[in-house]
């Protein structure tokens, strides 16, 4: 299927390095991919997909935690991919570890990403300081579990870039932060985000907010982005 832009996959282990023997499997045309196994994340499978712009990686915790075969160090093969998510999916019956995920380094991230999203990636929050770094990310999403413990203190750099800050159903207390880490935030979205008590008070100085939206949080949230 030579021309096929978009396919979305359920949980799968798809064998992608026997796909990857075959140059003529070259799909040129995808351009999203969702639902791809992190053990299939390497460079001889990513030559098969030379423009996909957007990709979510889903799989369960053992996929993850393979760290023989599972580094994300490939990801710098997609030059064109613009959107990336991580999704770790829960399984009924199955331990739960007290983490995971472990984030590639600065070098192995797509030059052009602008968007990133985790859900149930189960990172430290001193883990994020890394993705400030990244020259051109413009929006980040915090689903269910994306992060475990209770304050968050935003890195000195913080994120010199970002417009879109989304924080979903996590169990967050303090968040610690001052408008210099996020000097272009354009949107806050905060949702069933219970445990947390306020947003910083110093992002009254944020001059390019145009919209803070919370929603199923406790009242002190609501109170406190007045």
């Amino acid at each position: 299927m030579s021309q096929l832009r978009h396919l979305s996959l359920d949980w799968n282990y798809l064998n992608g390095h026997e796909s990857s023997k075959r140059s003529s499997w070259v799909l040129r045309n995808l351009e999203c991919l969702s639902g791809w196994n992190p053990l299939s994340c390497t460079s001889s499978v990513f030559r098969l997909l030379p423009n996909v712009k957007k990709l979510q990686i889903c799989g369960i915790q053992e996929d993850y935690i393979r760290r023989d075969k599972v580094n994300f160090h490939d990801l710098c093969c997609l030059d064109q991919l613009t959107e990336l998510k991580f999704k770790i999916r829960k399984m009924i019956g199955r331990a739960i570890y007290d983490t995971s995920f472990v984030l590639p380094p600065l070098v192995a991230f797509p030059k052009n990403l602008n968007k990133l999203a985790f859900t149930a990636t189960r990172l430290h929050w001193e883990d994020l300081e890394i993705l400030g770094k990244l020259p051109k990310l413009e929006a980040l999403k915090l689903g269910y579990d994306a992060c475990i413990g209770t304050d968050w203190v935003v890195g000195e750099e913080g994120f010199p870039n970002l417009k879109v800050l989304r924080l979903k159903h996590l169990y967050l207390h303090n968040w610690r932060a001052s408008s210099d880490h996020f000097p272009r935030l354009e949107r806050l979205v905060i949702n069933r985000c219970w445990s947390m008590y306020s947003i910083p008070d110093d992002f009254v100085d944020i001059t390019t907010l145009q919209l803070i939206h919370i929603s199923d949080c406790a009242k002190s949230v609501g109170n406190s982005a007045n």
